[in-house]
């Protein structure tokens, strides 16, 4: 499958979660005193849909196959979207306290997707 394909299909499972996620913290992250849970679930939420709508611009600047940066790029955010949103998900659905340093492993891949992308844009050939 073509990397354009990849990141399509990426950008469109991660927005589709993204949103399901957003009805999840609307209807469960709104109690009363859980103020940092909701601004925690806000930001995982932001990361996780920014992610699948730049995994969807990827693909458009995906079309050059001779571009293997932009596919380690799209996978460091597809794992950085699982591990830092994901993490953070499961640790205020299931009240878990802490996430074992997870997220920040998953922001890590978020920051190494954008590098990736601008190296391997940069040696795009036009």
């Amino acid at each position: 499958m073509s990397l354009s394909r990849q990141a399509q299909l990426l950008a469109g499972l991660l927005g589709f979660t993204a949103v399901i996620m957003a009805a999840v913290g609307s209807h469960l992250v709104t109690l009363p005193g859980q103020e940092a849970a909701m601004r925690s679930w806000q930001a995982a939420n932001h990361m996780h849909l920014l992610h699948s709508v730049a995994l969807l611009a990827l693909s458009a600047l995906s079309r050059n196959e001779a571009l293997p940066l932009l596919r380690w790029a799209a996978w460091s955010w597809a794992g950085g979207v699982i591990l830092f949103s994901g993490s953070i998900y499961v640790e205020l659905l299931l009240n878990l306290p802490g996430n074992g340093g997870i997220a920040p492993v998953g922001g890590s891949l978020l920051i190494l997707g954008w590098v990736l992308l601008g190296i391997g844009s940069a040696r795009a050939r036009t």
